[in-house]
């Protein structure tokens, strides 16, 4: 039973873990967009400044609009997440329904460790469904980081070929 226990907390610990990789990854993703966008920005201004209004720039502009979609999508994985965490409020497991019973008390701690247990299973289907949900979330941005170049580049050949 106490290995059951042990493995199950071991279990619902490396979900914590993985939570905080996604979450490390998404910062450094949202880090490397926002430098972009930083130059874009700079970009834009200078080109908006002299007047020197082409494709480029409206191209520029589109990757600009992509980018903070983007930002705005996956920011949300680093938004605080109900995930749930080892471990027990005192009241949750001082419990009339377990202490006075008509079974010995080594029975009754039983009772509680295989609730706890089943507690447990829950909790890990649960982190385990929200760190799938936001790893889908992080793949799917950074293929969509890695397109950006070809989208804004199949733009600006569209703005080309249509402005002629």
């Amino acid at each position: 039973m106490k290995f059951i226990f042990g493995q199950s907390e071991k279990k619902l610990d490396d979900t914590i873990k993985v939570s905080d990789l996604i979450t490390s990854r998404t910062n450094n993703l949202i880090t490397i967009i926002s430098a972009i966008i930083i130059a874009l920005s700079a970009y834009i201004i200078q080109q908006w400044q002299t007047g020197d209004i082409n494709n480029k720039i409206w191209s520029a502009i589109a990757g600009f609009v992509y980018l903070i979609s983007l930002i705005v999508y996956i920011i949300r994985n680093i938004l605080p997440n109900n995930y749930y965490v080892p471990g027990l409020y005192p009241k949750d497991v001082v419990i009339d329904k377990y202490y006075k019973t008509k079974f010995p008390k080594d029975v009754s701690l039983i009772f509680v460790i295989m609730n706890e247990i089943e507690n447990y299973e829950f909790r890990i289907s649960s982190n385990e469904k929200l760190n799938d949900d936001r790893w889908a979330k992080y793949i799917c941005s950074v293929i969509a980081l890695l397109l950006m170049p070809l989208t804004v580049g199949i733009l600006f050949c569209v703005l080309q070929i249509t402005h002629h």
